[in-house]
């Protein structure tokens, strides 16, 4: 199995009705570079790639950030296996506790921008 994307997370929003109303305010500008700084450096800490990104929903195109799992998952298959000693396991124990981290990372990231999300 390829992993690809670990989860996708809403961008903070000062004001605006509309998504061109959030673009022309700088307000929002600086607040989603904020947010997307601080993602940056916070999964650069355990590897994983953030990317910016618009989402299409049935009320139009919405910014977003999409975190990718680190390139060292890219061939990871999970095993039943928890022998802690082979290499499956060894590669399953380290998925999980990158995605523990990843899990702390969001909630820390919604915590910091909760009153804008």
């Amino acid at each position: 199995m390829r992993l690809g994307t670990y989860t996708t997370i809403d961008c903070p929003c000062v004001s605006g009705e509309t998504l061109e109303q959030q673009e022309q305010d700088p307000k929002n500008q600086k607040l989603l570079e904020e947010a997307y700084n601080w993602l940056v450096d916070e999964f650069d800490k355990i590897g994983g790639d953030v990317r910016k990104c618009m989402n299409s929903h049935e009320f139009g195109m919405y910014p977003s950030f999409e975190i990718d799992y680190p390139s060292k998952f890219d061939n990871f298959i999970e095993t039943d296996c928890d022998c802690d000693e082979c290499e499956e396991c060894l590669e399953t124990k380290a998925y999980n506790d990158w995605n523990d981290k990843a899990n702390e990372i969001e909630n820390a990231y919604s915590k910091k921008f909760e009153e804008n999300l």
